[in-house]
């Protein structure tokens, strides 16, 4: 899920970039704010993104295995 979920999120952050160079020009046509789409950028950033969740999801995920069940619902 969190694969998809950055993978998605990249496809979509590099779809918007491409609209926005398209949709803001100067008065003379070229890009407002010219924007390097590079598809190591992109891989670079799904890839930290997943490692990012799964840290997030590993470390509470790890603590409460370590809970008694009958102690964490008593208390």
């Amino acid at each position: 899920m969190g694969l998809g979920g950055s993978l998605l999120g990249a496809g979509l952050g590099g779809a918007l970039a491409a609209v926005f160079t398209r949709i803001a020009r100067n008065a003379d046509g070229s890009p407002l704010y010219p924007v390097a789409l590079d598809a190591e950028l992109f891989v670079t950033t799904a890839l930290l993104a997943t490692a990012v969740g799964v840290l997030a999801a590993w470390l509470p995920a790890r603590r409460a295995a370590r809970l008694d069940p009958v102690e964490a619902i008593r208390g």
